[in-house]
């Protein structure tokens, strides 16, 4: 058993360290060299053992007394054992001048906006905080290995499945080849890091009855009054801004995000357009989107937020963020509307895939296809061809409409497929500050 007095008794010869084991915390371990005396503490994580340092023994400032290396070291045996990362001290901890991974994640999620010009920094930094920085955000960027990187994908495979894993391991690649390339750190760990699995490409598009369903549930004339437990009106699809949003991103085909950050200086519902500039688009490539006249009847049915330019927003400060609950009622009032007890998985995004397939069975053009969806174009045209080809994409959007109104009612693209007039349009004050 390891105790003061034993402690300051053991020595070592010069390089050949002897670690002494601690009987009262099993794993807990007291490296002896001739310079100093060093607490590890060994711990199983992912079939291996890995030595977790702990600090330097002794009873000066900084320093770790035999009492507080066994509180630390069951505190890193217990996390090891939830699965949780062992969190290291004062040799990976960042020093006081010295770039921690929190702070290098910061400074890359702000490069990524001002200077690569990257259209999804909001989902770099969402993932480096959720499944990089609570292990290792208080470590030296420097001190971070290869098999630290491995371990966290590791774990985000075994809680999170293997596409989020290959997702969260591509975004630490990129981040630590940042980190190279800006010579925060004199090689890359992740550099040879191979991702889990493969990606799988989606395949899934709603079916006629799924769209009519979608439809239904989405019609802003329902007035649901089922109450949650707070005895308020529960949530559901129909409700402003979820129908609305639901119903043009099945309409248009653009993708999820492009939709929610509408604004509407860049809505012309007179000429019948939405306009996305380079900056507003995932593929960095400018867009002018036509809107069939369902579209411009959606549109000019929403009420608005007085100074707020954003189209869906619950604010009045900015656009809508969170879609996971607005699916979760969507998938449950369509389970309800078609009579079932499960709907086969899918997500926001196959409307997109949805209404790029019912264009290819219109007979469309795979051409303007590609240019309704902003697909990235090839060869010359990539180069040289800056036509918007408006009138192509407008007479293909508007048979989708009407395939949908034939769909939803088994009339035409003007029968009961947009919303009310636009006589309903509201004014909204913002909402004050506290």
């Amino acid at each position: 058993m390891l105790t003061d007095a034993k402690i300051a008794g053991l020595k070592a010869a010069p390089g050949k360290p002897v670690e002494h084991a601690d009987t009262i915390v099993p794993g807990l371990r007291l490296r002896v060299s001739a310079k100093n005396k060093t607490w590890l503490v060994r711990a199983r994580m992912g079939g291996t053992v890995r030595a977790i340092t702990i600090g330097t023994y002794g009873h000066e400032t900084g320093e770790v007394t035999l009492a507080a290396a066994r509180a630390a070291a069951v505190a890193i045996l217990d996390k090891a054992k939830a699965g949780a990362p062992p969190l290291p001290q004062a040799p990976r901890r960042a020093k006081v001048k010295a770039k921690s991974v929190s702070s290098s994640v910061a400074d890359f999620v702000t490069y990524c906006t001002d200077d690569r010009g990257m259209k999804n920094p909001d989902s770099y930094k969402w993932m480096l905080e959720k499944y990089v920085t609570p292990a290792i955000g208080e470590w030296e960027l420097r001190a971070v290995t290869k098999a630290d990187l491995k371990e966290i994908i590791e774990r985000v495979r075994d809680a999170n499945g293997m596409t989020t894993a290959r997702r969260v391991g591509g975004v630490i690649k990129r981040f630590f080849r940042w980190a190279a390339e800006e010579d925060l750190i004199a090689a890359d760990p992740g550099a040879t890091i191979r991702l889990p699995g493969k990606e799988v490409q989606r395949e899934r598009t709603l079916t006629d009855a799924e769209i009519k369903a979608l439809w239904h549930v989405t019609d802003p004339a329902i007035d649901p009054m089922a109450l949650n437990r707070a005895g308020r009106v529960a949530g559901h699809p129909s409700q402003w801004p979820w129908g609305p949003f639901i119903r043009l991103s099945l309409l248009l085909g653009q993708r999820r995000g492009e939709i929610a950050n509408m604004r509407w200086s860049a809505v012309d519902l007179d000429a019948g357009t939405w306009t996305m500039t380079s900056a507003n688009t995932k593929s960095a490539r400018p867009q002018l989107v036509p809107l069939s006249e369902p579209a411009i009847r959606l549109l000019a049915a929403m009420p608005r937020y007085e100074d707020c330019d954003h189209v869906f927003t619950t604010t009045g400060a900015g656009p809508i963020r969170t879609f996971s609950k607005c699916k979760a009622m969507l998938d449950a009032a369509m389970m309800e509307a078609m009579n079932l007890k499960a709907l086969p998985h899918w997500q926001l995004h196959d409307l997109r895939r949805t209404c790029s397939t019912n264009l290819a069975k219109l007979k469309v053009d795979p051409f303007i296809r590609r240019r309704v969806l902003n697909h990235a174009l090839e060869g010359v045209d990539k180069v040289y061809d800056r036509h918007d080809y408006l009138d192509e994409k407008r007479a293909a959007l508007d048979l989708w409409a009407g395939r949908v109104a034939a769909i939803v009612d088994g009339g035409g693209p003007d029968d009961d497929v947009g919303q009310d007039d636009a006589g309903n349009v509201v004014q909204f004050k913002r909402r004050a500050k506290a």
